[in-house]
């Protein structure tokens, strides 16, 4: 499975940890969840764990609470993702603790994707 992630998911997942002088294990444990579920297949997230919220071109975009320690689970950071065959780009991450809106995060997720799949091609 091939990782990448946007400026902006980068930027605000810094910015979160920082704030909250948080774990920085939690992406390399999302991505290693992530790769179990989809190329491995020795764990599998249900549609309440893992719900597909959209899709952009050829990339499905799913969300998925990303586990921080020392975070609530209802705060937990939500994490968008667009997939495609063999790789996942995060694009979008918000929380309770900073408000986020579910529709926004979503809409910032496809607008990254644009970004993103413009810049690599």
């Amino acid at each position: 499975m091939i990782f990448a992630e946007h400026p902006t998911f980068e930027k605000n997942l810094r910015k979160f940890l920082a704030k909250h002088h948080k774990d920085t294990n939690c992406l390399t444990q999302l991505k290693n969840l992530l790769t179990s579920h989809f190329e491995l297949g020795t764990v599998r997230l249900s549609q309440e764990v893992l719900p597909p919220v959209g899709e952009y071109e050829e990339y499905r975009i799913y969300k998925i609470y990303m586990a921080v320690e020392g975070i609530s689970k209802n705060d937990r950071p939500r994490v968008c993702f667009g997939k495609r065959e063999g790789s996942i780009v995060f694009v979008s991450f918000g929380s309770h603790i900073d408000n986020y809106d579910n529709r926004k995060l979503v809409a910032e997720a496809r607008y990254c994707l644009k970004e993103y799949d413009g810049a690599t091609h």
